[in-house]
């Protein structure tokens, strides 16, 4: 089974602390998870606007740097790239829908890997907020058609 970072489990990796609960899990377990172009820009943002001193800024600026050359390169290491198609279109504008009806304080952006996740059978990782991924994955009617949520949650 392969995993998907969500936003805040991959500021985690651009950080590269070794004390960090999910970068120990993918180094442990020798994982080289899939990330999108859309979280990587959510994950800028999170670096840009955070309240990290300069120096940190810096050094995340750098390791986000890093992981886009690596990336555009098409020989990515430690990440894959794994993209948004049709289908995971159609289940993030259901997953919008079900996470707004049960006011989970999910946003959209968070909701993007989980629809590539769930539209290419991947475990979604993620850092924070588990008890509000928990409470869309028990919301998710598979009924509809979409796929059991896989949630990771190092």
């Amino acid at each position: 089974m392969g995993y998907i970072l969500s936003a805040d489990a991959l500021v985690q990796v651009l950080r590269a602390q070794a004390e960090e609960p999910v970068v120990r899990w993918l180094e442990k377990e020798k994982i080289s998870p899939f990330v999108d172009w859309f979280t990587m820009a959510v994950a800028s943002a999170e670096i840009r606007d955070s309240e990290l001193d300069d120096d940190a800024k810096d050094e995340l600026k750098k390791s986000y740097a890093a992981m886009v050359r690596k990336l555009n390169a098409k020989n990515p290491i430690g990440v894959s790239l794994a993209n948004m198609n049709s289908g995971a279109a159609e289940r993030l504008s259901r997953l919008m829908v079900i996470a707004a009806r049960h006011a989970t304080d999910l946003s959209d952006a968070d909701l993007v890997p989980a629809a590539i996740a769930m539209e290419h059978g991947l475990t979604l990782v993620v850092a924070r907020n588990k008890r509000q991924w928990e409470n869309l994955m028990s919301a998710i009617d598979e009924k509809l058609g979409m796929p059991k949520l896989h949630l990771k949650s190092p």
